[in-house]
């Protein structure tokens, strides 16, 4: 029969070191179990991933609400389930605007630019707790439209028109950047909440009637600078008649004197042998008067080379005064015969 343990006697202490580790263990355990049950219902309020290029912004409720001092980078992040996190795309944000606006003569203009702008790291919490998440909206686009109004008012169309557009892109980005310096004063921020990196002029659209009368004035401009080109070719060709004859009457005042009878003779003589030997050749030179050219009559139908080609026959002057004068006979046809009457 096992021993009564007596319950009067103390307990020595490895007992009871047992029995408060074993009670201990228990309340692990079922502390433990209760821990991953809320942890598994609570995961997606605890456990948050930031994607790629992202910041996020911590909302403590118990402890003083927005942190504006730090930021949560990329990657994974864990919070208390009864606090927030807000997450901002930290890359790069583009806004296209299309603003009309009114110029110095009450014309309405059609500006259509393209914003790029990147939150400051830095100063994100400050920007989530002065104006939100949705500060493309509440910020970006009215300070946009309000420089390009502005600008646009101190100008005429025409100047518009003419301007070049790195020009109009290089005075918005003046105008944006000041007015969003001013606004970030506003909210106390000690460093810039939103910094724009470039401003894209896309089209500057006018009125049609506007459109129109600028097309006719550089149609009548290009028909202007058409005429002028024809009277200026025309005064250059005059200049080079004048030039030429100029050069022929120095030519003929120098070349005349030094020009005898017997020259003139021999030159002729040597372009009608010249002419005799040429193939395909049906030439008549008549020279019937005295001191005349040779007369020359080639009646062959078909060309011949100058090897084939016979030297055509020569009457001198002499025996040409006492000849008939020679009657003009027109070229026949190559395939033509003469027919003989």
């Amino acid at each position: 029969m096992p021993d009564v343990i007596d319950q009067t006697q103390p307990l020595s202490w490895k007992i009871r070191v047992r029995r408060s580790l074993s009670k201990l263990a228990t309340n692990l355990a079922f502390f433990s179990i209760i821990t991953l049950i809320l942890i598994a219902v609570l995961w997606q309020n605890i456990i948050y991933t930031i994607p790629p290029g992202s910041l996020g912004v911590v909302w403590l409720r118990f402890l003083g609400g927005t942190v504006t001092d730090k930021f949560r980078s990329e990657g994974i992040t864990a919070i208390f389930p009864w606090d927030k996190l807000y997450i901002y795309d930290g890359r790069p944000q583009r806004v296209d605007l299309v603003v009309p606006a009114l110029t110095v003569q009450g014309l309405t203009v059609k500006i259509s630019v393209t914003v790029t702008v990147v939150v400051n790291p830095e100063s994100i919490g400050v920007l989530h707790k002065s104006i939100g998440p949705n500060y493309l909206n509440l910020i970006i686009e009215p300070t946009v439209a309000s420089a390009i109004r502005t600008m646009v008012a101190g100008y005429k169309i025409d100047d518009i028109y003419d301007m070049a557009h790195h020009e109009i892109e290089a005075q918005l980005m003046r105008q944006i950047n000041d007015r969003i310096i001013s606004k970030q004063l506003n909210f106390d921020a000690n460093e810039e909440l939103v910094q724009l990196t470039q401003v894209s002029l896309r089209v500057v659209e006018l009125p049609p009637e506007i459109v129109k009368a600028i097309e006719e004035k550089l149609s009548a401009e290009q028909a202007a600078l058409r005429y002028q080109y024809i009277l200026r070719r025309e005064e250059l060709e005059t200049q080079r008649k004048e030039i030429e004859a100029l050069g022929i009457k120095r030519f003929q005042e120098i070349v005349t004197p030094t020009i005898s009878e017997s020259y003139l003779r021999w030159r002729g003589i040597d372009a009608t042998l010249q002419l005799a030997l040429s193939p395909n050749s049906k030439v008549v030179v008549i020279g019937g008067s005295q001191g005349g050219l040779p007369l020359i009559f080639d009646s062959r139908g078909e060309g011949l080379t100058p090897q084939q080609t016979a030297p055509a026959q020569i009457i001198p002057p002499q025996a040409a005064q006492h000849q008939p004068s020679p009657t003009p006979v027109m070229p026949l046809p190559a395939t033509a015969n003469p027919k003989t009457p």
